[in-house]
């Protein structure tokens, strides 16, 4: 066991400067009347309008990148071991977090939509950041500038909640005997599990290695919801057959929504987008030889 205090307080800070500087874009959003004269109606009617499977197809796209956003909600569960009484903490603090972050998302969305029309967002190619779009039309360069340092504060906290979260599986995967065990090893100082941070380092610092921002967040999403798929299929085996005793909220219909939208959403992205697909598939399964190999270490 080992404790994160500094590190909850500066998340705190962190995410508080988040949700403030959000607010602040949502407030001068929902202010902003100047009519939308930089529009290029010629650009608007040359982007066709999806319909049927099209339509599904691109929403399904879409949700590749916003899915995203929401992905942290998984990385709470990693330090169960830090909290006191988290059955009780964790159900509320989970469904709360996700509520407000919904919530935020969706009204800055509205926002967006307020300020820029989406028949023009929808032409913004992928080299542009949708959000420096709507900070130009709502203050100029200044805006861009701010959304800029927004987005930097958005990162570190993603970071520093990372940095918090992800070793902690590595720890508790090598005290289970599932990793090389010095991963397991605590500072005796900072009380920190220091192997598992630097593993942490060296793998993330491949990947950043390994391709671009986007590439990376879209093979996260497919390989995760590989992951969620399975955990909807093991918490039913274990259901059925009696290993999981405590109500599950929503079983077995949650379980079940869950795995049909996983596996439409797995296989359209295989087809849609196959490099960062097959490659994420391949890391999966880089996995089993490496498990057999540290299983001696």
């Amino acid at each position: 066991m080992y404790r994160h205090t500094g590190k909850w307080y500066f998340n705190n800070l962190i995410t508080s400067a988040k949700i403030i500087g959000i607010l602040i874009v949502i407030i001068f959003g929902l202010t902003y009347s100047v009519p939308h004269t930089s529009i290029s109606h010629e650009v608007v009617i040359n982007v066709p309008t999806p319909t049927g499977f099209s339509f599904l197809s691109g929403f399904f796209t879409a949700m590749l990148a916003a899915l995203w956003a929401y992905d942290g909600w998984i990385y709470v569960t990693n330090i169960t071991g830090e909290v006191k009484n988290p059955k009780k903490k964790y159900a509320f603090s989970l469904v709360l977090g996700i509520l407000i972050t919904i919530s935020i998302y969706l009204i800055l969305n509205f926002v967006f939509m307020h300020i820029v029309p989406v028949e023009v967002l929808r032409t913004i190619s992928e080299n542009e950041i949708g959000a420096l779009v709507v900070a130009n039309a709502l203050l100029g360069s200044y805006g861009k500038t701010i959304l800029l340092i927004l987005i930097q504060v958005c990162v570190f906290g993603a970071l520093n909640s990372n940095i918090v979260s992800i070793p902690r599986k590595y720890y508790q995967m090598a005290h289970e005997g599932y990793f090389f065990s010095k991963v397991k090893e605590i500072h005796p100082r900072f009380r920190t599990p220091v192997n598992a941070l630097i593993y942490s380092m060296v793998w993330s610092s491949i990947l950043v290695l390994s391709g671009s921002f986007e590439m990376l967040t879209d093979m996260v999403v497919f390989t995760a919801f590989v992951f969620y798929g399975s955990l909807c299929v093991a918490l039913i085996k274990m259901k059925r057959k009696g290993l999981i005793k405590v109500k599950v909220a929503g079983y077995p219909f949650a379980p079940i929504i869950f795995l049909i939208f996983s596996s439409i959403f797995l296989v359209h992205t295989l087809y849609t987008e196959p490099n960062k697909s097959l490659f994420g598939l391949i890391l999966i399964l880089s996995s089993i030889p490496f498990y057999f190999f540290t299983l001696d270490i």
